[in-house]
């Protein structure tokens, strides 16, 4: 998954880009795609500065983080069928 972040009059606006179309941008698609895979999402910028790039890659490190601890812990339940 490649998202395209760039800067408008509004502030910061992302886009999930599939097959060169740019999608509407969803933290649900977002998360679900990082649960489902093991791939890294890849981050397009446009007039982003250093600062906010950097914000933006913590923000989905953190993310990513919380996404795969609770992967592992999905993992590791076991099921008792009675």
């Amino acid at each position: 998954m490649k998202i395209k972040m760039y800067k408008t009059d509004d502030g910061i606006i992302a886009k999930i880009i599939d097959n060169e179309k740019e999608l509407e941008f969803s933290n649900l698609d977002m998360i679900d795609y990082l649960y489902k895979t093991n791939t890294d999402i890849e981050f397009e910028y446009d007039d982003i500065s250093e600062e906010e790039k950097t914000k933006i890659v913590d923000l989905y490190n953190k993310i990513k983080a919380k996404v795969l601890e609770i992967k592992n812990e999905d993992s590791s339940i076991e099921c008792d069928p009675k």
